[in-house]
């Protein structure tokens, strides 16, 4: 599998790490308006290392995510992180960390 679209579920953290374990070659994942937190955030890091795309707007992951994301996904190339309770930490190791990188969605965060 190579995208995954669980947007507007009620999808758990645990289901969404044991979709991280199942499908390593994961690409794009669709999650905003979740419940998903970091945990769940952090094991697709470790898991899906080829992700270039990850939707994580108006979820509950933290500047925490955002660190583990870009030591496990290096050619992330689009994150959206609006609505969530990053800030200019996540800023600051999203655009030291990934050279790939082309998109960043911010809006209604903490960051300055």
């Amino acid at each position: 599998m190579l995208d995954v679209h669980l947007y507007r579920t009620q999808v758990s953290d645990v289901a969404v790490c044991e979709l991280a374990k199942g499908c390593p070659g994961l690409q794009r994942a669709r999650l905003h308006d979740t419940q998903v937190s970091d945990m769940a955030v952090c094991e697709f890091a470790k898991c899906c290392k080829g992700l270039l795309q990850v939707n994580l707007d108006n979820t509950k992951v933290s500047d925490v995510a955002v660190c583990e994301l870009v030591k496990g996904c290096s050619g992330l190339q689009e994150v959206g992180l609006s609505g969530t309770q990053v800030s200019d930490v996540a800023v600051c190791k999203l655009a030291k960390g990934l050279q790939s990188l082309q998109r960043v969605y911010l809006g209604n965060t903490q960051v300055s």
